[in-house]
């Protein structure tokens, strides 16, 4: 497993896409600007000129132009985003501010699997990300005091096509392989994208002269699945489905000289239904409902004896329930009043009582209200 790190090199070994005829040109930048459409900022789908507060957006188009394999190093390129790689993971700092004040979100979901206040980003792989949208300082008011330096928010992918398909293939040093593929349908009343990746590396050492190494080789399978069901002129039933499993491997070195060779095995299985409402031109309800399941098994088999062997097993089980009414009042008025609801359940060795429970109801209003239509 111990080797010497290379000089970095990687290469594309295919990239195919493939869709059916009928889809439209890209547009300019300045058409991109008014028709995109972001929902963070105010937790309403609205075009990104329009949004009261400054949001950043990374485009599907600029993800797959990157070569970035996951959110990690997604974001590391992205100005005014710091990204910090730590042996509790990559973490992500906004503002100044700590992991633990940035709000990860996934489909306005919250992520578990936090390790002393940081969400690994380099766990979630960019072939089910349509965008990123990144919104800088206090948010707290629509998402809580998790959201003191900001929100970073994943959008996954829908079918835009009747039909679509695509396959990526890269390879590198460390016997890095990464794969990727997705496929979908577009219809009149319906759409569905599956969407599926292998990623894998050697570990790597800098100092050959211990037995620990400097970075784990990882082994990462992930599928997904993105569906929108019209089930009325008014009524549309958007679900999520997905499933995540990361090995790490490497040897540690304790401060006495025991070599340990370290296993961890992460898995992540999340699920969400969002039914909206349009009963006129003028409201807007939804119900979005989230199950989530987290397990982190760590394993360290001390070589030459079991003395000091130790195994973890953390469990997190999150469900996340939130009822939204949109009133549009006018062009430049929009009323936006909620209730969120969490329950959180976590098991592991590392608690005093061996279980952690956290509920949590909240209310939240925003009222946008544009006074002048100039410049």
């Amino acid at each position: 497993m111990r080797r010497l790190l290379p000089l970095g090199l990687l290469w594309t070994l295919c990239s195919l896409n493939a869709r059916a005829e009928g889809q439209a040109e890209q547009s300019d930048s300045d058409e991109e600007s008014s028709d995109t459409m972001v929902v963070t900022a105010t937790r309403t789908e609205i075009p990104l000129g329009s949004s009261p507060v400054a949001t950043e957006v990374i485009l599907r188009d600029e993800i797959e132009a990157s070569g970035a394999e996951d959110l990690a190093g997604l974001l590391e390129e992205h100005p005014g985003v710091a990204i910090t790689r730590s042996y509790l993971g990559t973490s992500v700092r906004l503002q100044g501010l700590e992991p633990e004040h940035v709000l990860i979100l996934i489909d306005g979901k919250r992520v578990m699997g936090a390790k002393g206040g940081v969400i690994d980003l380099s766990r979630y792989s960019v072939e089910n990300i349509e965008r990123i949208e990144i919104v800088k300082g206090p948010s707290s008011a629509l998402y809580g005091s998790d959201a003191m330096g900001g929100v970073i928010h994943i959008v996954t992918r829908n079918a835009d096509a009747p039909f679509m398909a695509q396959l990526h293939a890269r390879g590198g040093t460390l016997s890095a392989r990464d794969v990727s593929g997705s496929a979908g349908l577009q219809r009149e009343a319906m759409s569905t994208l599956f969407t599926a990746g292998h990623h894998s590396r050697d570990a790597y050492d800098l100092d050959p002269s211990t037995e620990s190494t400097t970075g784990s080789a990882i082994h990462q399978f992930d599928v997904a699945n993105d569906s929108r069901l019209e089930l009325t002129p008014d009524t549309a039933m958007m679900t999520h489905i997905g499933y995540m499993r990361r090995t790490l491997e490497g040897v540690d070195l304790s401060g006495t000289g025991a070599v340990f060779d370290r296993t961890n095995v992460i898995e992540e299985f999340q699920s969400s239904v969002r039914p909206r409402w349009v009963p006129n031109e003028r409201e807007l309800w939804s119900i979005d409902g989230a199950f989530s399941m987290y397990r982190d098994q760590y394993l360290a088999d001390q070589r030459g004896s079991g003395a000091l062997d130790k195994y973890e097993d953390t469990r997190e089980h999150l469900g996340q329930a939130t009822v939204q009414h949109d009133r549009f009042m006018g062009e430049r008025h929009h009323l936006t009043l909620g209730m969120d609801g969490l329950a959180q359940t976590m098991r592991s060795e590392r608690l005093s009582e061996g279980e952690g429970q956290r509920l949590g109801v909240a209310f939240f209003a925003q009222d946008v209200w544009e006074i002048y239509d100039g410049p």
